[in-house]
């Protein structure tokens, strides 16, 4: 292993990442995600720049870097997946 990238990590200890863990590892939150978060490209530059906090500290190319995995057809899917294990 040479390289290791964390797209969008969520930390499931925090009070934020349960609430999320379990919204989405039950049948019914990952079927709204994928119909909704899933289906709105627009979105993730919103959710990406937040991480960020200040957008103009982003380096170039780095949205674009998030956002290609998401593009892979079944990603969400697979995600979800995990969160149900």
């Amino acid at each position: 292993l040479n390289r290791l990238i964390l797209a969008a990590p969520v930390n499931p200890w925090s009070p934020h990442g349960r609430l999320i863990a379990r919204l989405l590892g039950n049948q019914w939150g990952s079927s709204l995600f994928l119909k909704t978060f899933a289906r709105m490209p627009l979105a993730y530059d919103f959710w990406l720049n937040r991480m960020y906090g200040d957008s103009r500290r982003i380096p170039p190319g780095t949205l674009e870097g998030y956002s290609a995995p998401l593009t892979i057809p079944g990603s969400f899917e697979h995600g979800l997946d995990i969160m149900r294990c």
